[in-house]
């Protein structure tokens, strides 16, 4: 029997604790990580790549629901809420949740949803088999002292900034901690491309572009920025445009 990898985030520390304590004794768990919030939910999911994830629904920071929509889409894992409410069931099971535990439950309830998430399990696709599913929709950024989310479709483009990138787009400039050759890796490359070792634009915003100097050229979007294309970046970037006539 497969072990599965699990993190359990609930932002009571006694149930928290519980909940642990009964996974570790079916003997099918091994608990790799726990949380208190859903800031740290996500950043646990993103360190751990778990199996699954059990999850409160009414916590700091974000909620159980948001958690999972920040989630990137490439490493999300099975989600399984643990929550005192009944009436979040309809939105749980609406963002394909495995199962939906109601506290307080007992060692067979719990053993029924192990069951349940054994028989969801399916190989992981080979590397070659991402799909356009899998690429990063939204993004969860700290803004003050609230949490924001924002989706992908509203970013122009994108700059490095040490270990964060700056996200460019109608509402401001955003901070999300992650590097651009990760962030790269994540999106979906009909929508954007790289243009600088510390850039990437996104496609359906660049008006036009022309030559500056030594192989640099300079991109103009329908929004006015002026942005460079390096040269070492301008012949992949320039062939996603298609012909030229």
């Amino acid at each position: 029997m497969t072990t599965l990898r699990a993190l359990v985030v609930d932002d009571e520390a006694l149930l928290r604790d519980e909940l642990v304590r009964m996974l570790s004794a079916t003997g099918r768990v091994d608990v790799v990580g726990t949380g208190g919030n859903g800031l740290e939910a996500l950043a646990l999911v993103e360190r751990q790549r778990p199996d699954v994830l059990f999850l409160d629904i009414e916590m700091p920071e974000l909620n159980g629901l948001e958690v999972v929509s920040s989630i990137d889409p490439a490493h999300t894992p099975a989600i399984v809420f643990v929550t005192a409410y009944g009436r979040y069931a309809t939105n749980a099971f609406d963002i394909d949740a495995v199962d939906y535990l109601l506290k307080p439950f007992d060692a067979p309830r719990l053993q029924r949803c192990l069951d349940r998430l054994a028989s969801r399990a399916e190989p992981a696709p080979a590397p070659n088999e991402t799909t356009r599913s899998s690429y990063l929709t939204r993004v969860a950024v700290r803004i003050g002292a609230r949490v924001q989310i924002v989706p992908m479709r509203d970013v122009r483009w994108i700059a490095a900034a040490d270990n964060y990138v700056e996200l460019h787009c109608a509402s401001g400039v955003h901070l999300y901690r992650r590097t651009m050759r990760d962030l790269e890796s994540l999106l979906d490359p009909a929508d954007f491309a790289r243009i600088h070792r510390s850039a990437i634009v996104r496609l359906d915003c660049v008006k036009d572009l022309k030559p500056v100097r030594a192989g640099d050229w300079e991109i103009r979007t329908v929004h006015g920025e002026r942005l460079r294309l390096s040269r070492s970046y301008r012949e992949a970037f320039t062939a996603r445009l298609g012909r030229v006539g």
